[in-house]
């Protein structure tokens, strides 16, 4: 599937421009009954199923659709989503239920939504980039954490780099090795030259 500036061909007969895709969103929210806007495969069905989808040989999959819903109202570029970025919900009018549906999503609590909590909350569990997922967790390591500052290196995919590494008061460089979930793999840290 292709993106271009500003719009994708999400559903049928729609360029989704982020206001569409409000639409669609308050379309389905305020169809939901309360009681059951927390489940979501009644919302992913809505919103990502065969007959809204747009079905030509570039038909994108739901992969596709819930890492490219992310990134369009990641306005800021943090890698997290954050209720200003989701304010969709205020133009919702029960929007108890909208709000609670994101609220279930926020598995840590923190009141922000990593690429792979929105995954699973939309029914796609792993479809997430977990090199996005680590790079976010690491920067907000480094905003608490002085004089380390990390250096994550993705692949085309969506994953991890075989080396991770951490730059220290600004010489020392410090790395390990990942698998592709980028879990640090026990034993392999290192401030001298590594292979993974």
């Amino acid at each position: 599937s292709t993106q271009s500036t500003g719009s994708f061909k999400l559903f049928a007969g729609l360029d989704c421009t982020k206001s569409e895709v409000n639409d669609k969103l308050n379309a389905v929210f305020n169809s939901e009954p309360v009681i059951r806007c927390k489940q979501a495969e009644t919302v992913n069905r809505k919103l990502f199923n065969a007959k809204n989808c747009a079905r030509d040989q570039n038909e994108p999959d739901l992969q596709t659709l819930v890492r490219w819903s992310f990134d369009l109202f990641d306005n800021d570029h943090n890698l997290k989503l954050d209720a200003n970025e989701l304010n969709v919900l205020t133009n919702i009018p029960y929007q108890d239920c909208g709000e609670a549906f994101f609220r279930s999503c926020d598995k840590d609590l923190n009141g922000i939504l990593r690429e792979d909590e929105w995954a699973e909350c939309l029914g796609c569990a792993g479809c997430h980039r977990p090199c996005q997922v680590f790079r976010s967790e690491r920067k907000d390591k480094d905003r608490n954490t002085r004089f380390v500052q990390s250096i994550v290196q993705c692949e085309d995919d969506g994953t991890c780099a075989k080396k991770q590494c951490e730059r220290q008061f600004g010489r020392h460089k410090l790395c390990w090795c990942v698998d592709e979930s980028c879990k640090k793999i026990e034993g392999t840290s290192s401030y001298a030259a590594i292979e993974c």
